[in-house]
């Protein structure tokens, strides 16, 4: 990310956490609204824990998705067997024949077109967005990404926030009135668990409770409206590289018909990533 562009860059969900309010005090108390969390005790464990029904959900959807991934023609990561004097194992019939290079050892390979996939999801949606909505383009975001490290790609994730106020207090924003922040949730060599990736990306206590509580520190609202986060720079300025995989904002109009059950949110995914997977791997030659 690019860090003139930014207001804030955050390396991980607990430094995010860190800027908010200690009490959460810019979470709104609906509880429908945030998607079930009940205060900001709940959001606390929620932040520090996961979302464990998300995990279920995510894994529920990664069964539809287990055909598609492959399709993609994604290389990753392969186990092949390595021989040498010392390893793991014993290749009998090598053994028997004197070679000294008998012992073998499994190690993955990187193939050749294997990179860190890195994965850019805008977490914000309008007040009029459904929980629901929210959460079903996270759990199918979260499959996705899980697929994605089962079929042998590293995967790097981060969450925008990114706003604009035509309040009192806009003085305190970047730019007079748009403020943005980049949180890096998860990192490419380091595994996350499924449940606090899902919160992250998908579930409304993180954008609603946790982010808006962020917003209420440090700029002083947290009712600023969602901005497309490209509508002022260019890839370039923000920090993306050809072959990232940006996720704009979820808007409500034309996606919403993707969003009412399980089932239409894994069409969306599977389309949505067919484009900028194929996106990524011709910036990869």
């Amino acid at each position: 990310m690019n860090a003139d562009y930014f207001d804030r860059i955050y390396d991980s969900i607990e430094d995010y956490a860190a800027d908010a309010r200690p009490d959460f005090d810019g979470m709104s108390a609906l509880v429908d609204f945030n998607g079930g969390i009940t205060g900001p005790d709940h959001l606390r464990r929620m932040i520090e824990d996961g979302w464990s029904e998300g995990v279920e959900r995510a894994r529920m959807m990664g069964l539809a998705l287990s055909d598609y991934i492959p399709s993609l023609g994604i290389t990753g990561l392969e186990e092949v067997e390595d021989y040498d004097v010392s390893g793991a194992d014993v290749d009998v019939g090598a053994f028997c024949d004197g070679e000294p290079e008998c012992m073998v050892e499994t190690v993955e390979k990187v193939q050749p077109r294997s990179r860190v996939v890195r994965v850019v999801v805008q977490i914000n949606y309008m007040c009029e967005v459904p929980a629901a909505s929210a959460m079903r383009r996270g759990v199918a975001l979260a499959a996705v990404v899980d697929a994605l490290e089962t079929a042998g790609l590293r995967v790097e994730v981060w969450t925008l926030d990114s706003c604009i106020s035509n309040s009192k207090l806009s003085s305190r924003f970047k730019d007079h009135n748009h403020w943005r922040t980049a949180t890096l949730v998860k990192e490419a060599a380091t595994p996350l668990p499924i449940d606090r990736l899902a919160f992250a990306i998908g579930h409304p206590g993180y954008f609603r409770g946790l982010t808006f509580a962020v917003r209420k520190n440090l700029i002083g609202t947290a009712n600023a409206s969602t901005a497309s986060l490209l509508s002022y720079n260019t890839r370039e300025e923000v920090g993306l590289e050809p072959g990232d995989l940006l996720i704009e904002a979820l808007t409500w109009g034309a996606t919403q018909k993707y969003f009412e059950s399980d089932e239409t949110a894994a069409t969306w995914v599977v389309e949505k990533f067919t484009e900028i997977i194929t996106q990524a791997l011709e910036a990869q030659q």
